[in-house]
């Protein structure tokens, strides 16, 4: 009862999914905008007319914002999202799934980015190479006249991580120069190559196992697994130390007037996820009618499942070619 009115919690969390689709968060560009709207929406007080026409123009602004997305869904139904977003990109979900590390991500974005648009991209690694240089340069002056061991470890340290990024801005430079004089269905066929590459069996191919399987097996072992110490939210303790409990029964628990408290100071978000879910429940409709939504269950018998399959449903998924 004390938390959910707050100062901060008025400020940083209440409306907050609406804020973040208009732009307007505690660390956005707009960020002096965003500090006196959102005073201006936890402020008011129910039945204030300025406050509501406030608020109605936020609402409409944030719907307008959904409109203009290629794909809206809600948290309430992540698999229907899930599988509503794969009919919509062509995802075949019976592909075989892949488990690669971070590093092979980040070097298939960066790939990503220079087929995109490599002119752009090679501009702004040749900024960062000529940029780390020099800082290495003044670096290495810095460490010359550093007066106590203590500062010239500290620059030293500094002053090696500016030459590990260095090196990787030099390395992408040299991929760039390759890539930047082939032509788009070159680059294309290139980075083609790269994912293959990428998805290696040195990066974790699952052998097997579809994307469906691999996202059950995910899921199965976030709740059961012995990493995750049991279920995700049986750990969480509160600022006492106390182990909060997450249940139905806990939730009832909670009094009415808080609840309503929390309506009241949420009606941007509750507003837009009704927008949202509307939206997210047509294209859905649309999909399902057309009989190109796939299934994301499965049969799976998983270690630690007694003996049962872990997911109950069908394997009736079919390709957008298919259908």
């Amino acid at each position: 009862e004390e938390f959910v009115r707050l100062p901060m919690v008025h400020d940083l969390i209440y409306n907050g999914e609406a804020f973040q689709v208009l732009g307007f968060t505690n660390i956005s560009r707009y960020e002096d905008l965003g500090r006196d709207l959102r005073k201006c929406v936890s402020g008011g007080q129910p039945g204030d007319k300025q406050w509501m026409n406030l608020k109605q123009i936020l609402i409409d602004k944030s719907k307008a914002v959904l409109d203009k997305l290629w794909h809206v869904g809600v948290m309430n139904d992540f698999e229907g999202v899930m599988a509503s977003l794969s009919a919509l990109s062509h995802w075949d979900l019976e592909a075989t799934a892949y488990n690669c590390s971070e590093a092979a991500r980040d070097e298939l974005k960066r790939d990503a980015m220079i087929v995109a648009n490599p002119e752009q991209h090679m501009s702004m690694v040749s900024m960062s190479v000529r940029g780390s240089s020099m800082d290495i340069e003044k670096m290495e002056k810095e460490i010359k006249s550093a007066k106590t061991p203590q500062e010239k470890k500290m620059i030293a340290g500094k002053l090696n991580k500016l030459k590990r990024d260095n090196a990787k801005w030099q390395e992408e430079w040299e991929v760039m120069k390759s890539v930047v004089s082939l032509g788009p269905d070159e680059r294309s066929k290139w980075f083609y190559e790269k994912i293959d590459e990428l998805f290696s069996e040195e990066y974790g191919k699952q052998e097997g196992m579809d994307v469906v399987e691999a996202y059950r097996q995910c899921e199965h072992e976030e709740k059961y697994g012995s990493s995750s110490g049991g279920k995700v939210l049986n750990n969480v303790p509160d600022r006492y130390g106390r182990l909060v409990e997450y249940s139905h029964k806990a939730r009832d628990l909670i009094p009415e007037e808080v609840i309503e408290y929390i309506k009241v100071y949420s009606d941007l978000d509750t507003a837009l996820m009704d927008y949202a879910d509307v939206l997210y429940t047509a294209l859905k409709s649309k999909q399902e009618a057309a009989g190109i939504l796939p299934s994301l269950e499965r049969d799976i018998l998983l270690e630690g499942s007694s003996g049962s399959a872990a997911s109950a449903g069908s394997d009736s998924f079919r390709t957008h070619e298919e259908l």
